[in-house]
């Protein structure tokens, strides 16, 4: 191994992506990439030979039967596959420095597609998250001179995302991919991220102190690397805006604490600029707030608002400097969560009222923090080393965990959305699969894009509502092919991959045909009854089988007997045929359903019907039934020609008395 810092100018190499063009990777790629999967080697020999008793102390604090079985089954996969997990980690970690190609588990887990993510596949997500985090813990200052070491190579060797290579991700990352290799299912590797957070965190410095002496070696050992251009990083960072309300704030005298204040930060921050504490702590607060602003889930009719605390804020962190170190500082939480909320909010087509009144009491307590700002210009604190380069990247962190919440709170607000329009109808397995891998990916993008009241959105609610139609044994075929069709060019054309829409459309065909088979062996049956038999069904008495189901019963409007057109002769009664389907109105909820019409009754002048399970779950009064009939409020679906000219004559004497009515008021 060299250590001439020469040998760091790219050479010609033998080695070659596996896919895409020839490039020949970096020494720098080349070394550390050999060291780096010695190290790891090592590490996943460890893992796996302290895996049996780590399991047994999962085993031992199993909360049910059920994960003391999951681990079980665990255990066994893993132990039968020890030699793949081990090349596949390795191999993992060594592919984060091939200058072609990014791990696999980046697109899996790009948050622009979290939507697709299923709730075992978000569940891990979350799980290499908090992983992420504690790899960064146990980093501490050996994973802060790696990060900033690498990002320093990467800039001037032109090598990009190498410092990603030895992330707080990586480690996490690498065990996700080996994992999926060896053919873990999304629980199974739930479960195994419980190991890796016992047995292998822990080790992930041994990984960092190697790939550290390396950068030694190769004298890549920058002293404060990301912070070489401390003034030209600050002024990129003090925005226009901030310059804006400075200059106003000074030039008004009827608050003359805050005008002194802005014409000290403005001295300290215009050029030529002064690289002092001032200036940096005026920086990093207004380019928090920025980080804010810039959301582009932000109403922009709150934006505005959001803007006049940024004086506020900027007092408030020359007051305090743990402002800079504290994620759940008080004055940065409230106005996260003012944006965060505004941005919630609009989503849904809800008013920012609300919002904008919880703004004026976070104003309050923000001037209450910054109310001795001007004194504290005089008396500055010691400030943490690499203060500008460890708050940048929190904002970054920070930005992206706002994303991931507000994404998870529109997930969980589809999937309510979802649940309320599906609760009390039965689905067969294809149609709950597009529900999760469609429509759940769709509302969501749709809501993120344009809020829940756009018309997009209400477009997609509407196919939503025929697509749970389309089960009912009543429908057509070519309209079920309509719904298949649209919903699989609607998303088609959101972007969904291929892969997810091959499978909602087979799975989908597979359940319309079985329904279409059924439908028709339900008419065949019906049609191959005799005249008499026809009649039995229409006039018998006897309570239909399903009868003693819970059922709810719609009283008769007033105005008409209980037994007023029940007559055997009436032409009305063509219309109530059982196995015919009908759209009827149920004044219990509210709303229109299709049911089926299994059983009339006109003794007891009641009818039943049935949902699509076959469960009783309406019944009615049938001389109501006639009634809404005759109104619109019920109607027959696809009735022959005598059902037809029934509930012409039906209406027809409907609108006669309803005439008469007027005439005699």
């Amino acid at each position: 191994m060299t250590t001439d810092p020469r040998f760091l100018q790219a050479q010609p190499s033998a080695e070659m992506a596996a896919d895409g063009p020839a490039m020949a990777p970096h020494p720098l790629q080349t070394q550390l990439r050999d060291c780096v999967a010695e190290a790891a080697d090592d590490l996943i020999r460890d893992f796996l030979e302290a895996l049996d008793p780590a399991l047994q102390a999962l085993l031992a604090e199993a909360r049910h039967a059920s994960e003391t079985r999951a681990l079980l089954a665990l255990g066994h996969a893993l132990a039968s596959n020890r030699p793949a997990l081990q090349r596949a980690f390795v191999a993992a970690m060594r592919s984060a420095f091939d200058p072609l190609r990014q791990p696999v588990i980046k697109s899996i887990f790009d948050l622009d597609r979290l939507s697709l993510l299923s709730s075992e596949e978000m569940e891990e997500h979350i799980a290499l998250g908090q992983l992420a985090e504690m790899a960064e813990q146990r980093g501490a200052e050996a994973g802060r001179q790696v990060q900033a070491r690498l990002q320093w190579a990467a800039r001037s060797f032109a090598l990009p995302q190498l410092n990603a290579a030895l992330a707080p991700r990586a480690l996490p990352d690498a065990f996700a991919l080996a994992f999926r290799q060896v053919g873990l299912t999304p629980p199974e590797r739930v479960l195994s991220y419980r190991l890796v957070e016992s047995q292998a965190i822990k080790a992930w410095p041994a990984v960092l102190q190697a790939a550290l002496r390396l950068l030694d070696a190769m004298g890549v050992n920058m002293p404060r690397p990301l912070e070489t251009e401390p003034a030209t990083d600050l002024a990129a960072m003090i925005s226009p805006a901030t310059m804006q309300v400075l200059r106003e704030a000074r030039s008004n005298q009827s608050a003359l604490a805050d005008s002194a204040l802005a014409t000290a930060l403005l001295k300290a921050i215009e050029p030529p600029l002064a690289c002092n504490n001032t200036t940096l702590l005026t920086a990093l607060a207004a380019h928090w707030l920025d980080s804010l602003l810039d959301d582009p889930q932000l109403p922009a009719s709150f934006a505005a608002e959001l803007e006049s605390l940024r004086l506020p804020v900027i007092k408030a962190a020359l007051c305090d400097s743990s402002f800079f170190t504290q994620a759940v500082h008080p004055v940065r939480k409230a106005v996260e969560d003012l944006a965060e909320n505004a941005a919630f909010t609009a989503l849904q087509g809800f008013s920012l009222r609300p919002v904008r009144e919880a703004l004026h009491d976070v104003a309050e307590r923000i001037n209450i923090h910054g109310q001795f700002a001007l004194d504290a210009l005089s008396m500055p604190t010691p400030l943490p080393d690499h203060l500008l380069s460890e708050f940048r990247l929190q904002i970054g962190k920070e930005q992206t965990a706002r994303r991931e919440k507000l994404l998870s709170r529109v997930r969980a607000l589809t999937e309510r959305e979802i649940e309320a329009r599906t609760l009390d109808v039965s689905l067969p397995a294809a149609a709950r699969a597009a529900l999760s891998r469609g429509f759940m990916p769709l509302l969501s993008s749709l809501t993120l894009g344009h809020g829940a009241a756009a018309p997009e959105t209400r477009q997609a609610r509407q196919l939503l509502e025929r697509f749970v139609d389309s089960f009912a044994l009543c429908v057509p075929s070519d309209a079920r092919l309509s719904v298949l069709l649209e919903l699989c060019t609607t998303l088609t054309g959101m972007g969904l991959p291929a892969a997810y829409v091959d499978t909602v459309r087979t799975g989908l065909q597979s359940s319309y045909a079985e329904l279409d088979r059924e439908a028709q062996a339900s008419r065949s049956t019906f049609e191959g009854r005799s005249l008499g038999e026809r009649g039995h069904l229409l006039f018998t008495a006897t309570p239909h089988k399903a009868a003693a189901s819970p059922v709810a019963w719609t009283q008769p409007n007033a105005g008409m007997s209980v037994g007023e057109g029940l007559d055997a002769s009436n032409p009305a009664l063509q219309l109530l045929e059982p196995g015919q389907w009908f759209r009827v109105r149920d004044s219990q909820r509210g709303d229109d359903r299709w049911l089926l019409l299994v059983g009339v009754h006109l003794a007891q002048d009641h009818v039943s019907f049935s949902g699509f399970d076959g469960s009783t779950t309406l019944v009615m009064r049938a001389s109501q039934l006639l009634l809404d009939l005759g109104s619109g409020q019920a109607e027959p679906l696809s009735p022959n020609a005598r059902a037809i000219e029934a509930l012409q004559q039906l209406r027809a004497e409907a609108a006669g008395r309803d005439k008469r009515l007027k005439g005699f008021g």
